[in-house]
């Protein structure tokens, strides 16, 4: 399930309601058992609209303008992302046609932030081009604000992206639990803060994150690597070398990371370690291990609500949530 985005406006003319509203759609005729109306919301001049709005009721001349808000272009970014289907009302028995499209960010773009709002579109037309998108190099995420007196208060932004770019997974090892280990990937100047491990069972993770520093100090590149398993004797179809992450004193890294080979090192810029100002101690839960491998090393993966940390065991079952951080 996707989630909802609500906005809250830090500058007087960052938000405006919608002039008007344009009906595109009405399921009259379907026999459906709820009513619902589509519209287009029609911004001012100067703003623009993200997505289309829905009505539960045939009464109603139009929805709200106080329940929604159209964005000052200004702070839209556009051309990125793109129009996915989403759903078609062929065989409803509506006199009207409609598609509706999801309004998608692109992953070659760290820096929009996804509303997961949609667009309507009356008589299946196509819609060609990119839907508007908040641009998250001047629209921040409510964690990153939240109790900060100003903007200026900020070390370092979190962007979401959809960019997850495939390591490692254990097919073929023989091991009990099945895993993958993804990277997040962002645009030029963003880092991510550690490889995210995901149960196979559980798909490709839709989201991850990258961070760009705001001050100086805030991030920093690692001081060097320390090998921690390798899946050598397993009969894996891929090979997999994973490094705990050693950062100058004063940081700490948020998680480690995983190479598809035995022989190269991460790239410097693989991950960035986090100023200690920064961060505080967070929650673990248990990922996987390596239990039915055949190494003659351990290895037990825990993940944070976002990252994930890594650690060599001779049990399996040794935990150490002590080096586990989240950012604040």
């Amino acid at each position: 399930m996707t989630s909802a985005v609500v906005v809250k406006p830090l500058t007087e003319d960052a938000l405006a309601h919608p002039d008007s509203f344009t009906e595109v759609w009405n399921d009259r005729g379907s026999g459906g058992p709820l009513a619902v109306r589509f519209f287009t919301m029609n911004p001012r001049s100067g703003y623009t609209c993200l997505g289309s709005v829905a009505l539960d009721n045939y009464q109603t001349p139009s929805p709200d303008k106080n329940l929604y808000r159209c964005v000052k272009s200004d702070y839209v970014s556009r051309g990125q992302g793109y129009y996915s289907l989403i759903w078609i009302d062929r065989g409803s028995g509506c006199p009207k046609a409609v598609i509706i499209y999801g309004n998608i960010p692109s992953g070659n773009s760290g820096y929009d932030i996804e509303s997961n709002t949609f667009t309507a579109i009356g008589n299946y037309n196509t819609l060609t081009g990119s839907p508007p998108m908040l641009n998250g190099q001047v629209v921040k995420n409510h964690q990153e604000v939240l109790g900060l007196a100003s903007l200026e208060d900020l070390a370092f932004v979190v962007y979401q992206t959809p960019d997850m770019e495939f390591v490692w997974s254990d097919r073929m090892t023989g091991c009990y639990l099945d895993i993958a280990v993804y990277r997040s990937k962002g645009h030029s100047g963003t880092y991510s803060l550690g490889d995210v491990a995901a149960r196979s069972t559980n798909g490709k993770p839709e989201v991850g994150y990258v961070v760009k520093p705001l001050k100086d100090d805030a991030l920093v590149a690692p001081d060097d690597y320390r090998e921690i398993w390798n899946d050598k004797g397993t009969g894996g179809e891929f090979d997999v070398t994973f490094y705990q992450t050693i950062c100058p004193s004063g940081y700490v890294a948020l998680g480690d990371v995983a190479v598809a080979s035995y022989t190269e090192d991460p790239p410097v810029d693989a991950i960035r370690c986090v100023k200690l100002d920064y961060v505080t101690n967070g929650q673990c839960d248990f990922v996987w291990n390596d239990r039915g491998s055949g190494s003659p090393d351990s290895l037990t993966v825990l993940g944070s609500k976002v990252y994930s940390g890594i650690k060599r065991t001779r049990s399996g079952s040794d935990y150490d949530i002590s080096q586990l951080f989240r950012y604040a």
